[in-house]
Parts: C-alpha cells; structure tokens; sequence
C-alpha cells in the first residue's frame, strides 16, 4: 500500500485498517517500512504512530532525508 502525506502522520484510519486487514490474513504481516522525506517530521511520527498500533516498523536510514542534516541525524537517533 502506497499512502501520500497530507499531514504529519501517514498512519491513517485507512493505513492502520490496512496493516490491521494484512496482517489478520493467511501471509501475516512482518512490519511496515517507512520511508520518505522530512525524517524528523513525517517519517518519525508515522513510525511513532504504527508502534503506538503494535506495529513492527522498519526505516532504511538511506531512504529518508531532511532539509538540514542536523534534523536528519536526530530523528535517525530516536
């Protein structure tokens, strides 16, 4: 599933009823990867959201950037 940010989190009503739909069926679910722009922004918080869900989450560092370097190392620590 593919989710376009409209806002801080992309863990959605929509997104987490997906994640719950995938992972009550026969494959299961082994966790979401996260990836975008803005990692201490929306990238964190959509992390954040999902392991407040139970959700198992996975951040490429390489797949994740921020407009300041600084912000970026920060959010990769956390």
């Amino acid at each position: 599933h593919f989710c376009a940010g409209t806002t801080f989190s992309a863990a959605t009503e929509e997104v987490t009823a997906a994640v719950g739909e995938v992972s009550d069926s026969d494959e299961g679910l082994n966790g979401v990867v996260v990836f975008g722009m803005e990692a201490h922004g929306s990238v964190l918080q959509t992390a954040l959201d999902l392991l407040r869900e139970g959700v198992a989450v996975y951040i490429p560092i390489d797949c994740v950037a921020s407009s300041f370097e600084a912000s970026s190392r920060s959010a990769n620590r956390k």
